[in-house]
């Protein structure tokens, strides 16, 4: 009895609260109800929406990262046969008895020029782009080449036309020599003003070692950064953790997709911002927002004009409509 006292008074409270306001929180009040429901609505949808596009494009995104990853690695393995094939040749017997003859270096040098000749029309054969620096060592000459110029003796090289931060022309050329058959990256810049990573590995019979050099503007392209977000960042690094290369500025807020290059000791990390996907969905949500906000700009100025003018009007609307459209008798 207590209770249903208590109910019967909450109840008429809240008609005599409600009888009390003025006829514009009458309209009002409803409307508000149904217009946060609305916007609580569209915040849900719009989330979900943003998800869904977050997820198609990074499966789309992740699929292509995995075929240029596998593409700069294929790549990479077709250059693998190229040392081999240019020891096949004359000069490089040549070069090899010179050598063991301790002849003078001039000798040394006329046959790695018609090495490098044979170099160079491989790699022409196989399409390896020009902006692709290549050299190749020979530690039992201490002589290399690369597909611009022959350096007779190693050290010119590494002095003059590429070059190693933190490293001595002899710390580098004892690495390579000590490379075996394993692939690795390391961080160099050639001419002192185009930076590059390069690829290092020993495919030959000789102990050869083969360097790619690959410009930062032709790694970006190799795994397609033209076609991301602008604040996408793409970075290569070695098993230690240290990051070989970098294009973009790693930032909080981003989705991070991870793939290990097949045959070198290197993964490639990817980057999207979180806030690309938000720009995308954003058309879609500001629609719901505009048709909110004009829904709310109408029910406001009805119940305004509603306040204002009584109900009176709006029964004698209805009553001139029943005249001309009578109701159905049952």
């Amino acid at each position: 009895m207590k209770n249903q006292n208590g109910k019967a008074s909450l109840g008429s409270v809240l008609r005599r609260l409600f009888v009390g306001m003025p006829v514009f929180w009458h309209h009002m009040i409803p409307m508000g109800v149904i217009l946060v429901l609305a916007a609580l609505i569209q915040l849900i949808s719009s989330g979900a929406y943003t998800d869904i596009i977050a997820e198609s494009y990074l499966r789309q995104t992740r699929e292509n990262f995995v075929r240029s990853c596998d593409r700069f690695s294929n790549g990479i393995y077709d250059i693998y046969t190229v040392p081999p094939m240019v020891e096949s040749t004359v000069d490089y017997n040549s070069m090899t008895m010179t050598v063991s003859g301790e002849l003078p270096r001039t000798a040394i040098s006329l046959a790695l020029n018609g090495m490098q000749a044979s170099f160079n029309d491989t790699f022409s054969l196989i399409g390896m782009p020009e902006d692709v620096e290549c050299f190749l060592y020979y530690p039992e000459a201490d002589a290399l080449f690369t597909r611009q110029r022959v350096f007779a003796r190693a050290e010119d090289c590494f002095d003059t036309y590429i070059r190693y931060d933190g490293m001595t022309p002899r710390e580098v050329l004892d690495r390579l020599d000590n490379t075996g058959t394993s692939m690795e990256l390391q961080g160099a810049m050639l001419d002192e003003t185009t930076p590059c990573v390069t690829v290092l590995m020993n495919p030959s019979r000789s102990h050869s070692v083969l360097g790619l050099l690959y410009p930062y503007e032709t790694l970006q392209q190799q795994f397609g950064m033209q076609s991301l977000p602008e604040d996408s960042f793409l970075q290569l690094v070695d098993p230690d953790g240290n990051v070989i290369f970098s294009h973009g500025k790693q930032t909080t807020g981003c989705y991070t997709m991870s793939v290990q290059i097949r045959g070198i000791r290197c993964s490639a990390v990817l980057g999207i911002p979180w806030r690309y996907f938000r720009q995308l969905a954003a058309p879609t949500r500001n629609f719901s927002i505009i048709t909110l906000s004009l829904t709310l700009l109408v029910g406001l100025v009805l119940a305004i004009v509603f306040s204002n003018a009584g109900t009176r009007p709006l029964r004698r609307l209805l009553s001139s409509q029943v005249i001309f459209f009578p109701l159905p008798e049952w």
